[in-house]
């Protein structure tokens, strides 16, 4: 038996559980990489060639793996995608929809696609529910919610 149980107030943020993850390791992949590097270097060029190699690395693994994230509050829904960060109030959304991904389509017909909730390559060929279908559903009833308040 399905209840609706109302969502409580507060900031939620939805994102593939395995991401942080998956970036905490890479981040640590990238630095056993920068050691390593910095034992075959053979003068300071290489030395600060590596560093900044190394360092954007993290940077773009930490943006696209940990900072990624739908977070929606009372005041509306900001988009964290790895290289832009967008924020919606939500007069500005007319609504939400599971593709391979989590689609947020906007009142003047833009469409804004998040990176940190995508469809399971197996769930999307065999086309069977997943996470996104939920991220929608709970964004839809979000929104709903807050609209009816007058937020």
């Amino acid at each position: 038996m399905d209840v609706e149980v109302p969502m409580t107030r507060g900031v939620f943020r939805f994102r593939n559980g395995a991401y942080p993850y998956l970036g905490t390791v890479a981040i640590a992949v990238a630095v056993v990489v920068y050691l390593d590097m910095l034992d075959i270097a053979e003068s300071g060029v290489d030395i600060a060639f590596y560093t900044v190699f190394i360092a954007c690395a993290v940077t773009l693994i930490a943006r696209a793996y940990v900072w990624a994230a739908v977070v929606a509050g009372p005041l509306g829904v900001e988009v964290r995608n790895p290289l832009r960060t967008r924020r919606y109030t939500w007069a500005e959304v007319k609504g939400f929809r599971a593709e391979d991904r989590v689609v947020i389509v906007l009142r003047d017909g833009a469409e804004v696609r998040c990176w940190a909730v995508q469809r399971a390559h197996i769930a999307r060929l065999l086309r069977r529910h997943s996470y996104v279908d939920d991220v929608v559903a709970d964004l839809t009833r979000l929104q709903e919610e807050y609209r009816a308040d007058g937020q």
